[in-house]
């Protein structure tokens, strides 16, 4: 009871702070849960604040000297200290990235199976090339996802694996819509428009680009994705967390809209000295990409985490443990 009247005096508390309550003589709440360990004790009353009692050990036996009550929120005690909140200015360029990723996928889905077709895969073999997409999910970002909470760059944990993805997507991209000439180059005898009527022969060094570069799209874009939603966590506020997942979404819809405008254009009529539309298209992807990642590195700064002083691994715990729990 008197620790309760006791209580009752303290205002309340934002979250991130604290406020330490010296008694010596208070008696507990009958009603609180009590847990105990050698150097400390921990008291969770039915508010639902924490109560940490430190013990200190006389020469005879363990005694409580002294109490420090120490009252926080349970959700701020074990949060990061609060940022300042994002305007929709700079949330907007946060998560930029993510319509350039969109971009790359709408042509690739528009695209990707007639392009495979036309460089001599048979249908029937198209629908396993999709299979490229569930496995950069199911590989690629647990793997990358656990590799940038132990990265310790200048750069911060994220935006290394942002720049570094970016760079693959765009290889990817230029390979896939310039297969069928780098076939040509590398000694194939068919150009593809006429493999249809050679029973497929004669391309097969521009399928196999065609179908490295198809896969590495879909895995080097997996090594964007999954840490600019990382890096959306890291930087915003809790409380803003819902609104930048809204303005993620908000994304996805505006990068699919543009990828599937830009592939219902005569885009050779514009820019003649390219082969054909889907050089084009593929290296406008590229292009819008890369300005929208180089947008979201630029205006976000992470924290330094040379130290990793957020604990993301501890001592015992490697990024193989890791992996090998999420898998």
């Amino acid at each position: 009871v008197s620790f309760c009247s006791e209580m009752q005096k303290f205002p309340k508390l934002n979250a991130g702070d604290k406020k330490i309550v010296k008694n010596s003589g208070s008696q507990i709440n009958p009603g609180a849960v009590h847990s105990e360990s050698i150097d400390s004790e921990v008291i969770t009353d039915r508010s639902g604040f924490t109560i940490e009692t430190k013990l200190e050990e006389n020469q005879d036996n363990m005694t409580i000297d002294e109490r420090e009550y120490l009252v926080a929120d349970d959700h701020a005690s074990m949060s990061e200290p609060s940022t300042s909140a994002y305007s929709r200015r700079r949330l907007l360029l946060l998560v930029a990235a993510m319509c350039g990723i969109q971009v790359c996928y709408a042509v690739q889905i528009g695209h990707g199976s007639a392009t495979l077709e036309l460089l001599g895969m048979p249908t029937r073999w198209v629908s396993v090339a999709w299979l490229a997409g569930p496995l950069s999910g199911l590989i690629v970002q647990p793997l990358v996802g656990v590799l940038s909470d132990a990265c310790k760059s200048p750069l911060g944990r994220r935006r290394p694996f942002l720049l570094s993805g970016c760079v693959l997507t765009t290889i990817a991209l230029l390979l896939f819509s310039n297969s069928s000439s780098i076939g040509m180059y590398l000694g194939d005898s068919v150009l593809p428009q006429e493999a249809k009527t050679e029973s497929n022969t004669g391309t097969e060094i521009g399928l196999a680009i065609g179908v490295f570069s198809f896969f590495l799209l879909d895995f080097s874009i997996q090594a964007i994705q999954g840490p600019l939603r990382a890096l959306i966590t890291d930087v915003l506020p809790p409380q803003q967390h819902p609104q930048g997942n809204s303005y993620l979404a908000l994304m996805v819809g505006a990068g699919n809209l543009v990828g599937s405008w830009l592939g219902s254009l005569n885009l050779y009529r514009y820019f003649p000295f390219f082969r054909d539309n889907v050089q084009i298209l593929f290296a406008l992807a590229a292009l819008v990409l890369c300005v929208a990642v180089s947008i979201t590195v630029v205006s976000v700064k992470e924290e330094s985490t040379e130290d990793n002083t957020d604990g993301t691994l501890n001592q015992n715990q490697t990024p193989r443990t890791s992996l090998n729990e999420a898998w």
